[in-house]
């Protein structure tokens, strides 16, 4: 995606990535699987991927006013937003009543693992590069950090509609099945690329396509697709918070490949931040295991229960009016 921001083309590859390349990879499979159950919750898996086709466009656009190492540090600030999230929807417990009813003491480290990764992103974001234009990287940051708020909300509201990989084996009659991961993104890719259509005005100035744009786009959409499918059933494992934490390894990796490799450059200030908020997310998982091993919880993931107050009532609702539409009948 950085050489399409060089070439001006970044949403055109979005649009034609997904809506053509991606689309077409994962259409073949979700009828196969049939549509019946997509067709039952096609308003919540829309809602998800209108927020999945924000987050990765605005994501993108961010790239014309910051480099791409930077937009990948402040990725960091992720685990942030979807901690609270997770703890305002309810699929976080802990995090819940940490953050609301002010009972943190239980919590300590996992709060100050927290406050470590929130203040290492805010000192990533706020420290302008000497080579920087002041007006263009306000934006690029102010559209990541936007992005990563509908990258939040995604992730919690697709936990709560896939549910718990575990209790698969409940969902022996059709009303109490859930969307796979595969008819999800049977949605999800035509709309991050239709989403795409909004942003090409505003800052690509032509829609003519340069030499070399279809390699690129079969290339960006075979990877982006593989992406979104690994993420989706890796949602359905894990709870999202842990999720989005093991995102931050592969951000770390992608961040010193580009200041290693890519030629791009960070300040002493923001080396400091990313570094702290690397170090927070890994305290914070580390804490996490350790509140899950005192617990006798063993290797579960306990913000993955699928008896969450607000999974029941939002998404449960459509398998009991089926069933008791099929009483009726």
């Amino acid at each position: 995606m950085r050489q399409a921001s060089r070439e001006g083309m970044t949403n055109m590859i979005t649009l034609f990535a997904n809506l053509v390349v991606g689309w077409s990879l994962v259409a073949p499979l979700a009828i196969y699987q049939g549509l019946r159950t997509l067709r039952r919750y096609w308003y919540h898996v829309l809602f998800v991927s209108v927020l999945a086709g924000l987050e990765k466009n605005l994501t993108n656009t961010s790239l014309y006013g910051i480099s791409a190492s930077l937009k990948t540090a402040l990725h960091t600030l992720n685990v942030v937003f979807v901690l609270f999230f997770a703890a305002l929807l309810g699929v976080d417990e802990d995090a819940r009543v940490c953050l609301f009813r002010c009972h943190c003491r239980s919590n300590l480290a996992l709060s100050v693992a927290v406050l470590i990764v929130l203040a290492g992103g805010l000192v990533t974001a706020t420290w302008t590069p000497h080579d920087a234009t002041g007006a263009d990287f306000a934006i690029g940051v102010g559209l990541q950090c936007v992005s990563g708020v509908a990258y939040a909300v995604k992730t919690v509201v697709i936990k709560m509609l896939l549910g718990d990989a575990r209790a698969e084996d409940f969902y022996l009659v059709e009303y109490a099945r859930r969307p796979s991961t595969i008819q999800v993104a049977f949605v999800m890719t035509p709309v991050i690329g239709l989403t795409s259509l909004a942003f090409v005005p505003s800052v690509e100035r032509t829609w003519d396509m340069p030499p070399g744009f279809w390699p690129l786009a079969v290339v960006v959409g075979v990877s982006v697709t593989g992406i979104l499918v690994f993420q989706l059933q890796l949602t359905k494992l894990l709870s999202p918070l842990t999720v989005s934490v093991l995102a931050i390894v592969k951000d770390v990796v992608i961040v010193l490949f580009f200041l290693c490799y890519g030629g791009e450059r960070f300040s002493k200030a923001q080396e400091l931040g990313f570094a702290m908020s690397a170090t927070g997310v890994l305290a914070y998982a580390c804490a996490a295991r350790r509140r899950r091993r005192s617990r006798g919880l063993g290797r579960s993931d306990s913000a993955s229960s699928l008896g969450s107050a607000i999974e029941q009532r939002t998404f449960h609702d459509d398998g009991a009016d089926g069933r008791s539409g099929a009483c009726a009948a």
